[in-house]
């Protein structure tokens, strides 16, 4: 049983595909000028992982993690619109329940480049618990290198309703 394999077209690798001792598929790896998919597998034959990604740029991603028994772990996500990029990722406990989303705003836009260190952004964590909205607070970062500073209005719940706001200067002062 093969172990590995990969596909040329033109004389360019497009296709890896691995497996498992047992025969079972352990991951397809699919690549091109403007286009790349990822699946991994867990031994048993389920789908851990999916991830598609438009070209090289910060741009235009979907990816997600599964658990062994198929519950949804974790998302990630990144779009642009009006040459902006936005990324969302959201974490979940093992019952499939969201714990935290984490929205994210690049306010440069660096084509091809993946993983700046100078981009300033805006960054929103909303926390959950039982799949209840406790917490959304957002920061304002100069750079991925810099820590946050608190912008905007802090919202905290209780049972799924407002009960306290703390108010920072608006991230476009700062």
């Amino acid at each position: 049983k093969p172990a590995e394999d990969h596909l040329f077209k033109n004389g360019d690798r497009t296709e890896i595909r691995r497996w498992y001792y047992n025969g079972k598929l352990k991951e397809v790896y699919f690549d091109s000028a403007k286009f790349m998919c990822s699946r991994e597998y867990f031994p048993s034959g389920r789908l851990e992982k999916f991830e598609c990604r438009k070209g090289s740029k910060r741009e235009d991603w979907y990816a997600f993690r599964l658990s062994e028994e198929g519950k949804v772990q974790f998302k990630d996500s990144c779009y642009s619109v009006n040459k902006i990029s936005y990324e969302v990722q959201c974490y979940y406990d093992s019952t499939g329940t969201i714990t935290t989303k984490i929205f994210i705003r690049y306010l440069d836009y660096l084509p091809g480049e993946i993983d700046e260190l100078n981009n300033p952004m805006v960054y929103t964590e909303s926390e959950y618990k039982n799949g209840l909205l406790i917490s959304e607070k957002e920061s304002f970062w100069s750079s991925t290198e810099s820590g946050g500073e608190n912008s905007g209005d802090w919202k905290y719940y209780e049972n799924g309703k407002l009960v306290k706001t703390e108010k920072y200067p608006d991230w476009r002062m700062l």
